[in-house]
């Protein structure tokens, strides 16, 4: 029984010690979290991936810092097919957002796209960065085909003509994300 007691009360003895003092400190507010929304623009150019000789997709980095977290990311991608006026098939554009764990994607021939990746308002994660996009997501542009011009002429059942070897696009992202108050 003596060393039941003793032990029970070391074990006192070196909570109390542990912890003296911390009654006295103040609580640690609450950190606060304000949001903020910015864009970036790119342009550039893709080939088509079986016939042009540029690259056919593109990635662009949207990030903050990493005490920021970010909570929507929409993105604009808009083209002209350069050689519609010709008779060419129409060129075939996907986009895409993702962060590793959720993507949105949609493709399209009509000259626009556009997609949005944000936080579900209904997700209760406990922590800030659990009820985020994190700090990182990538917006991703891929020709995936340039349509086929045919020839002026009409040689009936043999198809002559040429591909379309790529198309220059502009892309527009803006997003919204917390940034801790100071």
């Amino acid at each position: 029984m003596k060393k039941k007691v003793l032990l029970v009360f070391a074990i006192l003895l070196v909570t109390a010690t542990a912890f003296a003092g911390c009654s006295d400190d103040k609580p640690v507010p609450p950190l606060t979290y304000s949001e903020v929304s910015d864009s970036l623009s790119d342009n550039g150019y893709l080939g088509d991936p079986d016939h042009g000789t540029e690259s056919s997709q593109a990635s662009i980095p949207v990030e903050v810092e990493n005490a920021s977290f970010l909570v929507m990311v929409t993105a604009v991608l808009t083209w002209v097919d350069d050689e519609a006026s010709d008779g060419s098939e129409p060129d075939m554009f996907k986009l895409s957002i993702t962060n590793g764990e959720m993507s949105r994607m949609a493709n399209s021939d009509q000259g626009r796209l556009e997609v949005s990746l944000e936080v579900d308002e209904n997700s209760t994660g406990g922590s800030m960065e659990s009820a985020s996009l994190g700090n990182k997501v990538d917006v991703i542009v891929d020709c995936v085909e340039c349509g086929f011009t045919p020839d002026i002429k009409d040689w009936g059942a043999i198809h002559l003509g040429h591909n379309d070897p790529g198309n220059d696009y502009s892309l527009e992202i803006k997003y919204d994300y917390l940034e801790p108050d100071q």
